[in-house]
């Protein structure tokens, strides 16, 4: 099995579904977003989605890793990004949230997920 970090920054967006070997093309425009994205290409391109709850400001615990493979600015600031999943994982424990919604304890191994 691959080995992939045990903390990646997550972008919670509702009503996205996101699979590995998924193309996932964004348009960023809110700053928070616009920071956790642009360290994500300064760090491993590596970036997780996972579903928000409709009710609440939380997210559910499983979600995908994806791999930013096109970066473009725009002349207004927004960011165009293009997102290639690679694999689904599990948060197991999150992290305090600071600056960005960082997610640490996540497992990648399937039987995990239920």
């Amino acid at each position: 099995m691959k080995s992939f970090p045990d903390t990646i920054p997550i972008f919670p967006l509702s009503g996205v579904i996101y699979f590995p070997k998924t193309n996932l093309p964004l348009n960023i425009f809110e700053e928070r977003y616009l920071d956790l994205v642009n360290d994500a290409v300064r760090k491993d391109k590596l970036m997780g989605m996972i579903q928000s709850k409709k009710h609440d400001k939380e997210v559910f615990t499983v979600g995908c890793l994806g791999k930013i493979n096109d970066y473009q600015k725009s002349k207004d600031g927004r960011i165009l990004i293009n997102l290639t999943g690679i694999t689904r994982f599990k948060i197991f424990k999150k992290r305090p949230l600071l600056k960005k919604r960082d997610c640490t304890k996540l497992d990648y191994k399937p039987k995990s997920f239920f």
